[in-house]
């Protein structure tokens, strides 16, 4: 079963895997806000803390369509901001994003 919002569409029974419809998003993991940009070239990901999106971010990275996207998928700092708060990010070949909770 396939569900579609504004800027997600739903690509599993599960509900793990979305594919970004739209040019942006925001998705929240417990205390951190995760705002999604897609761009011509690239996909931009930034990391705030949830209620503080007006504040200094928590960590950036982006990554180009031309690259190979799985080996560069999020700098150091931004890596361990996601382990921190039990959470990652997975950017498939095909542009689509993933959220992981493990815990």
């Amino acid at each position: 079963m396939s569900k579609t919002t504004p800027a997600l569409q739903q690509d599993d029974e599960e509900g793990s895997d979305y594919t970004l419809n739209n040019n942006s998003c925001w998705i929240s993991v417990k205390d951190i806000s995760i705002y999604i940009v897609k761009q011509e070239d690239r996909v931009e990901v930034t990391l705030f803390g949830r209620g503080k999106e007006n504040d200094d971010l928590l960590g950036y990275t982006s990554a180009s369509f031309n690259e190979t996207v799985l080996n560069r998928i999020v700098d150091a700092t931004f890596a361990k901001k996601l382990k921190d708060h039990k959470a990652k990010l997975v950017i498939n070949q095909d542009g689509s994003l993933i959220v992981e909770t493990t815990g």
